[in-house]
């Protein structure tokens, strides 16, 4: 199968510190990846140089190309959120920022309507488009900050911590969101955070501890690999702890990672 994301030998350094020593990794054209590490471990440093904001040595290629080969058509199918894009929405309201996200896709009005629509229709946010994005709470101009990337339909979504500033019940309907987009239009999201829940969204994960890959794999081999998480300080996913507990007690006869397919099968 294709491969979306391919990093080779990547190093990268500020000065004489080094972030990065010698990374690899790749991700599979249509999955949801999610990389994990520890504060200041090289997390954003690795999403900048997966984009193009930073240059390192080794090599990296997305969609199949080195990215310092990569044409305008194919840097505008790659769409970035970070924890403060929601900042950097500067339109007088939110459906100038969805207009002009989509300036350079050479669309006419009535596309460029009809994708607006879709996005808007999709993340329910009719009442937020005549609002001025500096009158949004961090919640919602994280979301509009999402939807903004998601209008152009790209190819790979890249989010680092977009999800900071979100609550529990809102995050979960924003990966219902990019889990159906992923199922349907086979894009491929790399999600970067601190928070181990969120590898329950995805299929692959890649853990990053202090510049290198300490671990990598699909997620339920991740989720097995409990020592090796915890020599890395983190704990089992939420989910993963408790199906383990019911497991020991008999309750259920296998790993169950979604809330509802518990609910639903310790009741039925």
């Amino acid at each position: 199968m294709k491969q979306a994301v391919k990093v080779t030998k990547l190093h990268f350094s500020y000065g004489e510190n080094e972030i990065l020593h010698g990374i690899n990794f790749q991700v599979t054209k249509g999955k949801i990846a999610t990389l994990i590490g520890n504060t200041g471990g090289g997390k954003t440093s690795l999403v900048k140089l997966l984009i193009g904001l930073e240059e390192g040595e080794g090599e990296i290629e997305l969609l199949g190309k080195k990215v310092e080969e990569l044409s305008t058509s194919d840097k505008q199918s790659i769409r970035v959120v970070f924890a403060n894009s929601y900042q950097e929405i500067r339109t007088k309201t939110v459906k100038n920022a969805l207009v002009l996200s989509l300036k350079n896709l050479n669309l006419k009005k009535e596309e460029i309507n009809q994708y607006i629509d879709d996005i808007v229709t999709l993340f329910k946010m009719d009442d937020l488009l005549s609002k001025n994005p500096k009158e949004l709470t961090k919640e919602e101009a994280s979301i509009v900050a999402i939807a903004t990337a998601l209008v152009t339909k790209p190819q790979i979504l890249f989010l680092d911590d977009a999800f900071i500033h979100m609550g529990a019940i809102v995050k979960k309907r924003i990966f219902r969101i990019l889990k159906q987009l992923n199922r349907k239009k086979h894009m491929t999201i790399f999600n970067v955070t601190h928070d181990i829940n969120e590898i329950l969204n995805g299929d692959y994960v890649i853990l990053l501890y202090q510049g290198k890959v300490v671990l990598k794999g699909e997620v339920e081999d991740v989720i097995k690999s409990e020592k090796i998480l915890k020599k890395y300080h983190y704990e089992l996913p939420f989910m993963a702890e408790l199906s383990d507990k019911l497991r020991y007690y008999n309750v259920i006869e296998e790993t169950i990672l979604d809330m509802n397919r518990m609910v639903n099968t310790i009741w039925k």
